[in-house]
């Protein structure tokens, strides 16, 4: 019989995933990276269960919490409000959580990295504009 070799128990990969992308500020690549696994298997550890994401959606009646349109099942994303949480059972908690569609999610996120990038590196000026729309003649 061949030895398999194992990983670490899901209970501590899942605190050890938590402890690198909340409390460390990794990514998710990176912290895959650090944990021998894939970065899908990192957000697989962090988000809420189905439990809790079950709950979410009902409070928000299927809608985004954030512009109201209503969202056919599997169009949901949980957006965590605070990343700053020390506990697992924190950072997954129902009042952390909103229930966003993808546009909404992804604005959430672009506004929250900025903010960070911008705080970090202690700069005066605004960005520059990422998109710059093309002039029609």
């Amino acid at each position: 019989m061949a030895n398999k070799k194992r990983g670490p128990k899901p209970g501590v990969e899942k605190q050890e995933a938590f402890r690198l992308f909340v409390i460390e500020g990794m990514s998710y690549a990176a912290a895959g990276r650090a944990l021998g696994v894939s970065r899908q298997r990192v957000q697989q550890l962090v988000r809420p269960d189905a439990a809790t994401f079950d709950l979410v959606r009902e409070r928000a009646n299927s809608m985004c919490e954030s512009c109201q349109l209503l969202l056919g099942t599997g169009e949901g994303h949980i957006h965590h409000k605070k990343k700053t949480c020390t506990q697992l059972e924190t950072f997954n908690n129902p009042k952390n959580l909103m229930y966003l569609c993808r546009s909404c999610h992804r604005n959430a996120h672009v506004k929250m990295d900025w903010d960070a990038w911008w705080k970090k590196n202690k700069c005066r000026r605004s960005p520059v504009p990422v998109f710059t729309p093309r002039r029609t003649k």
